[in-house]
């Protein structure tokens, strides 16, 4: 069994944004902008030149946007609660409301280990991402987890 405290927000959200930048978009930008590179070089730059230019243009409008999403998300989404992940289910114990939820497994879509943090990716859209630091979990919390990913 496994118990913390999750909250929600705009460096939790921002980090979420991130995680699924680098898990997904990154390789859908570099495809576009290569693909940008060399069908539409800009001026007299090379086709190597124009890809970078084309990332850092994408990228340049992306992030000011993540940074308002990630805000705007912290603001609407309220979430603090006490989590406890047990084999059979995962109770929520919110602290800024008077409401336990009791979810199973299906609630969770995938959990990942990447950058010394457990990420829970939740099944819902847009996607949420809760993630709790391998630095706050003590051995036999680690292994629980290893053992229902």
């Amino acid at each position: 069994m496994l118990s913390k405290r999750l909250v929600s927000n705009f460096q939790s959200m921002l980090r979420s944004k991130l995680y699924f930048y680098l898990r997904k978009s990154l390789w859908i930008y570099l495809l576009c902008s290569i693909l940008l590179g060399v069908l539409r070089p800009i001026g007299e730059a090379t086709a190597f030149m124009s890809m970078v230019y084309y990332f850092a243009g994408i990228n340049a409008l992306l992030w000011p946007l993540q940074l308002l999403s990630s805000w705007l998300l912290a603001r609407k989404t309220d979430f603090d609660a006490i989590v406890h992940f047990t084999d059979a289910e995962i109770r929520i114990e919110h602290q800024n409301r008077e409401e336990v939820e009791t979810r199973d497994w299906s609630w969770v879509r995938r959990i990942d280990r990447r950058g010394g943090r457990f990420w829970f990716i939740i099944d819902q859209d847009p996607p949420l991402s809760l993630n709790i630091p391998e630095s706050a979990l003590q051995q036999s919390e680690i292994a629980f987890l290893e053992r229902i990913r």
